[in-house]
């Protein structure tokens, strides 16, 4: 059974009056991962970029680096990118902050089932996942534990999937430690500012344009599917984790499974 694995990160977005809370992840197989992983060992050595590289950190000294770091990503056929974005402005999300859901203990862990639903279900029901997301994002470990009995608890008995266990493994790990999610942070840095403005930083400016240039020449994988696919959030209530609504959501919403998302109105 071919195994897939999410490797996600989180970013807040507070400029040019917008407030959006991003999850974005890469989504690879088993396989891929490795062949991935390889190359991204191979620019660290050749830059010498010891260091955690971060969206953040972007200088000129390191954009040679920095954009062999991103063709890692766009140079491999099959990875791909999913994100969630929260517009933490709206209406409907000031909505559910005041419900019960919505409590700030609750809140992150009701966003990022989302996002992994997003991610998970394009693929297929009876695949297998491994769920790496950086620490930090929740207030306990535990929490994201309970999401993967929850996603596994409704993927079987709601969806009615062969698979027992979809998720077969979580855990929050230090980015330090993991380029690919190291990898998901700079990627989530460029989707910030398509959605925002052009940072103000020349370096990562640069970036940011050989991103977009990247994603136009390669916009799917060799499957066909977007490689990188971008779902605004909605409330918990009008998001259903029934097999036949999700098929209808599906094919009304098309136009979001691809990069960009339409505008808001």
């Amino acid at each position: 059974m071919t195994q897939f694995e999410v490797y996600s990160d989180e970013r807040l977005e507070n400029t040019s009056g917008e407030n959006l809370l991003l999850l974005g992840g890469i989504v690879c197989s088993q396989a891929r991962r490795d062949i991935v992983q390889e190359k991204l060992c191979r620019v660290r050595m050749k830059h010498g970029l010891a260091r955690e590289l971060k969206w953040g950190k972007i200088s000129k000294r390191y954009l040679p680096g920095y954009r062999e770091w991103l063709d890692c990503f766009f140079d491999d056929p099959h990875a791909r990118f999913t994100c969630l974005v929260v517009d933490r402005k709206s209406g409907a999300w000031n909505r559910f902050c005041r419900s019960p859901q919505g409590a700030r203990s609750k809140r992150s862990s009701s966003v990022f089932c989302q996002f992994l639903w997003d991610t998970l279900r394009p693929i297929g029901d009876d695949v297998r996942w491994t769920v790496y997301h950086d620490k930090g994002f929740f207030r306990r470990p535990t929490l994201l534990k309970q999401l993967e009995f929850i996603i596994n608890r409704t993927s079987h008995e709601k969806l009615e999937t062969r698979v027992v266990r979809r998720v077969r493994y979580s855990e929050e790990r230090d980015s330090k430690n993991c380029d690919l999610i190291q990898l998901a942070d700079v990627i989530l840095g460029c989707l910030s500012c398509d959605l925002t403005v052009a940072p103000s930083s020349e370096a990562r400016r640069e970036i940011f344009e050989h991103f977009k240039l990247r994603l136009d020449c390669v916009p799917q994988t060799r499957s066909g599917k977007p490689k990188l696919a971008g779902y605004p959030w909605v409330p918990p209530d009008e998001y259903s984790n029934n097999r036949r609504q999700m098929a209808r959501d599906l094919n009304r919403n098309k136009s979001t499974r691809r990069w960009p998302l339409p505008p808001r109105p």
